[in-house]
């Protein structure tokens, strides 16, 4: 009995010249998240899985990877980034990413200047302090000054009066 080989599809048969006829080509693989045909049927980048064939039809599954091996990461499979506040690249090689997330740099004016997610205001500063992906967002403005018998200056500018003592208020 001559048929197809796995994976394969095609119609064969013996003809009346004592041989066998036909042609067999790669068959459809209709696995979801999968690339290729017949044997070369395989998960795309950024899933994993197997593929199982019987005949010329394709069972298993590709289910979405994890890149939680990649430090300062989120999500999976293909919507797999770096996490807000950090900055970097990831690719895959089948069901492995590859790549790495770094702080990402924090310029805004009267910040500490630290990157990522440790991006604060400076002393003396009220603000705050957002990302939108590996971007940062917002403002450090001079904090207000409430303390008793002082300049009342903004900021670093505050100070105590020359001739008194001074104290906050808030305590």
């Amino acid at each position: 009995n001559c048929g197809c080989a796995e994976g394969f599809e095609g119609i064969v048969h013996w003809n009346r010249k004592g041989s066998w006829t036909g042609k067999c080509h790669p068959a459809e693989c209709a696995v979801a998240n999968s690339t290729g045909q017949g044997p070369q049927c395989l998960c795309k980048n950024g899933f994993q899985g197997s593929i199982v064939w019987r005949g010329p039809h394709a069972t298993g599954s590709c289910e979405p990877a994890s890149c939680d091996s990649i430090s300062d990461s989120m999500g999976n499979s293909t919507d797999c980034r770096c996490a807000t506040g950090f900055t970097g690249k990831i690719s895959w090689k089948g069901p492995t990413p590859f790549g790495n997330c770094t702080p990402a740099p924090c310029e805004i004016q009267n910040s500490n200047g630290q990157p990522g997610p440790s991006c604060k205001c400076k002393d003396g500063f009220v603000g705050d302090i957002t990302w939108s992906g590996s971007v940062s967002q917002g403002h450090c403005e001079p904090a207000p000054c409430n303390v008793e018998n002082s300049t009342k200056a903004p900021g670093l500018q505050c100070e105590c009066n020359q001739t008194a003592l001074c104290f906050d208020v808030n305590n």
